[in-house]
């Protein structure tokens, strides 16, 4: 690759899926730099098997809000490399292959990328599209093209000091830091796999209880009603779902 490109991901837990991430990643990152939350499970030993990566420990409360310090942190192990770009991704996401035709020609003019996010569904060769509105009216939809984006590439200056809004779990470019300059720009040259609803923690409804105990914590209204909330968002609507395009693969 022509550039100097920096894969930068916040982790806890996630051996159900790191060892694809790195794999691709590895295909085009010179380096992937991991900041753990204390995992419990094999996500270390899998990442520590992987040449590319730059691993270290942390300790987060993510159901008290502490996910920008989290990554604040890992963004400032990141920039001690001075990167092109930095390909922010959380540990269930995998771009898609058009990745490399996008750095390949990437416009040097925007700091800011945001590709398409797709919502992997029941496999890895099938994703959602459909949209519905909640039973207590959130607004949810599925399709990449119309969705709100998520994992990004920003150009890195270092003569910008990047910061985090550490009143706000998820900021407005999330998971890029929050002063991120302008120009943005949507592309759709790419996108990122989302294997969340893939995820065997997630799937059991466990992972919603987190999210409510968390909006509780910073105020986001009480526990029963986030649950129900977050229950509704995952499992209402009729899924409509569409094989994965064979130049996405790798």
């Amino acid at each position: 690759m022509k550039h100097k490109i920096i894969a930068s991901i916040p982790i806890k837990n996630g051996d159900f899926i790191i060892d694809k991430v790195l794999k691709v990643l590895s295909i085009f990152c010179d380096k992937i730099i991991i900041l753990d939350g204390k995992s419990i499970d094999n996500t270390k030993e899998i990442c520590s098997s992987y040449d590319k990566v730059e691993w270290h420990d942390g300790i987060y409360n993510w159901l008290i809000g502490e996910e920008p310090k989290q990554r604040q942190d890992l963004f400032n192990f990141v920039k001690l490399h001075n990167p092109n770009y930095i390909l922010w991704v959380d540990a269930d996401e995998i771009p898609t292959k058009g990745i490399i035709n996008f750095f390949e020609n990437i416009d040097e003019n925007i700091n800011l990328w945001l590709p398409l996010s797709i919502q992997l569904y029941k496999d890895e060769n099938h994703y959602r599209v459909d949209k519905y509105i909640t039973s207590n009216g959130s607004n949810i939809n599925w399709d990449p093209i119309t969705a709100g984006r998520k994992g990004t590439v920003m150009r890195f200056d270092p003569n910008i000091i990047y910061e985090y809004d550490m009143t706000v779990p998820v900021g407005n470019f999330h998971p890029a830091p929050n002063n991120a300059p302008l120009p943005h720009k949507n592309t759709n040259a790419f996108g990122i796999f989302h294997y969340r609803n893939l995820d065997p923690y997630f799937l059991s409804g466990e992972k919603n209880k987190m999210y409510a105990i968390r909006d509780e914590n910073i105020g986001r209204g009480n526990y029963n009603e986030r649950l129900i909330h977050h229950e509704q968002c995952r499992l209402e609507g009729i899924p409509e779902i569409k094989e994965v395009p064979k130049e996405w693969e790798w």
